[in-house]
Order: C-alpha cells, then sequence, then structure tokens
C-alpha cells in the first residue's frame, strides 16, 4: 500500500474514532449491535475503496446542520389536535466514491444523524445507517442520461421507546441534463420500517411503527446564477403511516378509517391515540440554495406540504427547514 493511501487511512481512522464518540452511551442490546455491524461494515468500506481495481477513488466526508419548523407534527385528521414544534439537527457522512469505470460510479458510505426537538424532547432521535448506490450513465457527454439505483439500512433511536425501529429503503432513480441550466430526476423508493411495540389498547395489535410504503417522485433543479440553485418536487407515497389523535377523537378515528394498529402514546407530552393506517401522501417541496466556499459547502431554506389521505381520514402538514452543509 502506498504511503499516501496509508495517511489517508489514518486520517480517515481518526474521524471515524470520532464520529463515534458521538453516538450516546445509552445504544445497548440490539443498538450496540447494530453500531457494531456498521463500524465493521464501514472499516470494509475504507479497505474496498483502496483496491488497485477502480480507476480513482474519493473520500466522502460531510456535514449538515440546521432547523425544521413541524406544523401537525403529529399528522391528526384534527384540527384541535394537531401540535407543533421545532427541530435542531446534525447530520455525518463519511465514506468513499469508487469510479468503477468510465460510466460508473459507486457511492458506499456511514451515515449518522442527530435531533432534538424544542417541546416534545420524547421525540429527540439519534440515526446510524449505512448507504449505497451507484451512478451509471447511459450514454457519453454532460447531457448523458444516468441510472442510480440505491439502498440503505439504519437504526433509529428516540428517547420514546416504542418508536425505535430498524430502517431499510432501496429504490431508482433516473436523471438527465435538460438544458445547461436545467436538470431532472425520477424515482422510485420501497421503504420498510421494522418498530418496537408500544403501550397496548384492547382489541387492538400494537405494531404501530411496523410499516412499509412505496414512494414515486419526480423533481428538477434549476441554476439560477452559478452561486444559487433552486429545486422542485412532487412525490406520491402508497403505503402504511402513522397519525394521532387525543381519547377525545378516538372514536371517530375508528369510525372513518381502517385501523390496524394502535397504541397510548404520551410523546407529546398528553395522553394520545397512535394508530396506524393504510394510505396515500402527497408532498410537495421546493428549496433555495446558495453555494459557499468555492462549492465545498452551501446554505439552504426549503418548505414541504404534505397532504395524507386514508379512508375518510386526512391530514395536512408543512416543514419550514433551514439547512447549512459542508463538504471536506
Amino acid at each position: 500500500m502506498k504511503e499516501a493511501e496509508l495517511k489517508g487511512l489514518k486520517t480517515m481512522a481518526r474521524k471515524t474514532a470520532l464520529l463515534f464518540s458521538l453516538i450516546p452511551r445509552h445504544f445497548s442490546g440490539k443498538k450496540t449491535l447494530f453500531a457494531s455491524l456498521a463500524a465493521i461494515t464501514f472499516s470494509a468500506t475504507i479497505l474496498f475503496s483502496t483496491s488497485a481495481s477502480a480507476e480513482w477513488v474519493e473520500w466522502i466526508a460531510d456535514a449538515e446542520t440546521g432547523a425544521r419548523v413541524h406544523k401537525n407534527l403529529n399528522r391528526s385528521s384534527f384540527a384541535d389536535d394537531e401540535r407543533e414544534d421545532s427541530e435542531y439537527f446534525l447530520g455525518l457522512t463519511l465514506g468513499r466514491y469508487n469510479q468503477l469505470a468510465d460510466s460508473a460510479r459507486l457511492r458506499l458510505a456511514f451515515d449518522l444523524d442527530y435531533g432534538l426537538f424544542g417541546e416534545f424532547e420524547q421525540l429527540d432521535y439519534r440515526k446510524a445507517g449505512l448507504s449505497l448506490s451507484m451512478r451509471h450513465k447511459l450514454a457519453f457527454g454532460a447531457d448523458a442520461a444516468w441510472v442510480k439505483p440505491n439502498m440503505y439500512a439504519a437504526y433509529l433511536d428516540v428517547d420514546d421507546a416504542a418508536r425505535d425501529s430498524f430502517l431499510f429503503g432501496a429504490g431508482v432513480q433516473f436523471g438527465k441534463r435538460l438544458t445547461e441550466r436545467l436538470d431532472g430526476r425520477v424515482g422510485y423508493m420501497y421503504e420498510s420500517r421494522d418498530g418496537e411495540d408500544g403501550d397496548t389498547i384492547p382489541g387492538l395489535a400494537s405494531d404501530v411503527f411496523d410499516q412499509e410504503s412505496q414512494t414515486v417522485s419526480i423533481e428538477a433543479s434549476y441554476s439560477l446564477t452559478e452561486r444559487v440553485l433552486l429545486t422542485g418536487g412532487y412525490a406520491y407515497r402508497s403505503g402504511e403511516f402513522d397519525s394521532s389523535c387525543t381519547p377525545t377523537n378516538f372514536v371517530e378515528a375508528l369510525q372513518r378509517a381502517d385501523i390496524s394498529a394502535m397504541i397510548v402514546d404520551d410523546a407529546y407530552s398528553e395522553n394520545f391515540c397512535t394508530y396506524k393506517v393504510s394510505g396515500a401522501i402527497n408532498t410537495f417541496s421546493m428549496d433555495a440554495s446558495y453555494s459557499l466556499f468555492k462549492g465545498h459547502g452551501s446554505i439552504s431554506l426549503g418548505y414541504e406540504m404534505n397532504e395524507g389521505e386514508a379512508d375518510d381520514l386526512s391530514y395536512s402538514s408543512s416543514v419550514v427547514r433551514a439547512l447549512f452543509m459542508y463538504s471536506y
């Protein structure tokens, strides 16, 4: 192994050690097992990325932080049960790119996310996961279309133990530069969540956070200037999701939707009934970002609106977000 490669490995080892030191000490049991598997897999990523068969390799070391303001955070169908809160988050990504051929690029990374809520502290979370994707150009040239199969696996640890979950997703994305300033993407994603059981309600299952869904999406980005990028998108999600209401609206929720599971939930600082339904969610989003530090960093502002429906129940929610990102 060349001296430069050894130096790179040592630097990444130090960064990896620092990253794992941020994982809270109360990761125990199966959470510790997942973190250990993640560490082993990430180490394998580093070794794989130094393979002489790759045309070139490149480290990934990205950080992002920001805030989100959630309206109807609990996806309630009843106006008097809607709750709002602010979320502050930090995300770190470490990994490698491998240029396998002129038209194929592999990305394998370890991702760590940490979030804190202003009022509903039971929703504070930590998430550790692995992501894998390969971008393949279907022709030569900057305007060539490309396809990118991708997948991820992660563990979500929430202060409210019922929300602890294993997460998995797999999908594919297609994209193409349409003009010098405009490019578009369409995608499909299957996602599965394996959560814990909560406090049961007689006669109903309690696996509210065991969920499966499929999402199709379309997105476009426009370079307004050399530094300003505008992005807009739409996604249609079909499958299971959780919603909640206070006991006052409990009977009406049962009458208006086919509820497959329900638990008593105190994550919103009072007793709620959180339940699982099958339906559809329409998501509209737009973002504006400004490039900094010669392209290594950016700040962005975004807005997302969700319209969900399950049988005779429906809900609306929204998220306003501000983000700072830096790539080393």
